[in-house]
């Protein structure tokens, strides 16, 4: 594993660890965006384009306007 993988690896875990303090856990579709992050398949700053869609397309589906 090279350096800029460990360095993004320790991030998630650390998010995830913080996500837990508050009570809280990444849903499936958190955790395979998370997982791209730390392969370097996506950028953190696609990964909350993502959840924008993500967010948006489950407020469309229950009715709900932003």
């Amino acid at each position: 594993m090279d350096a800029e993988k460990k360095r993004r690896k320790k991030a998630a875990e650390s998010a995830i660890a913080n996500l837990k303090i508050e009570g809280l856990d990444l849903c499936e579709f958190g955790k395979k965006l998370m997982e791209k992050v730390v392969n370097g398949e996506i950028t953190t700053e696609q990964m909350g384009l993502e959840i924008d869609k993500y967010v948006k397309s489950l407020s469309e589906k229950n009715g709900l306007e932003n």
